[in-house]
């Protein structure tokens, strides 16, 4: 999917926090409607998140880790290279640094919801695809599982492991969500049309294959 140039310049930093995070021209994300279904279907409180601030000191001393083996990754493939090479690595290392200190502050409120919007702006606007956004994700997360077996019992291991995932789950959600509507903003059509054009085109494909 190529972004248009009026996408490109969207002011992400001057996004209000509503509920529902706009794209220009677009009905918006409901934010508070995502986090309302990982209550509903996976029991998602404030109280799971808790667990995070509890051990922030211990969890934040992983960040340069995970953000090294992060980055090493990503430039040593030669496709996420290609979306990095004209970028300062010191940069990029900070702003994802930022982000993990941030998950493990424990300090889940809506100016964070906000930013993790904004951070999957600028993954749409830089042509980084699903595919490596959610494989670099899992990445994390399972530099993260290691470290906290490694590093607690089994019973506070898997609560850690719990927040930290439910937190990404959430926000990979919205990147998603930021994909579909980044492309029903632009292109003027309805979002409800796009969902049943996907679905008529995905029932086409499984009846090709199972002929």
């Amino acid at each position: 999917m190529t972004l248009k140039k009026e996408y490109l310049n969207l002011p992400i930093k001057n996004i209000s926090f509503n509920g529902k995070i706009p794209i220009k021209g677009g009905k918006g994300v409901d934010v508070k409607k995502v986090i309302e279904v990982y209550r509903n279907l996976r029991g998602f409180d404030s109280q799971k998140v808790n667990v995070l601030k509890e051990e922030k000191e211990t969890l934040s001393q992983w960040a340069d880790e995970i953000v090294k083996t992060f980055y090493d990754i990503v430039y040593g493939y030669e496709e996420t290279y290609e979306l990095v090479k004209d970028k300062s690595r010191d940069a990029l290392e900070k702003t994802l640094r930022e982000w993990y200190l941030a998950i493990v502050s424990g300090e889940i409120d809506e100016k964070f919801w906000e930013k993790q919007w904004n951070v999957g702006l600028i993954h749409i606007a830089a042509r980084v695809s699903n595919v490596y956004f959610i494989a670099m994700m899992n990445t994390i997360r399972e530099i993260f599982t290691n470290k906290t077996l490694e590093t607690y019992s089994a019973d506070k291991a898997k609560e850690l492991i719990n927040a930290f995932n439910m937190i990404t789950n959430i926000i990979i959600s919205l990147v998603v969500e930021g994909y579909i509507e980044a492309f029903t903003s632009l292109s003027g059509m309805d979002k409800n049309l796009v969902n049943t054009l996907a679905q008529l085109g995905a029932q086409e494909i499984a009846q090709k294959k199972s002929e």
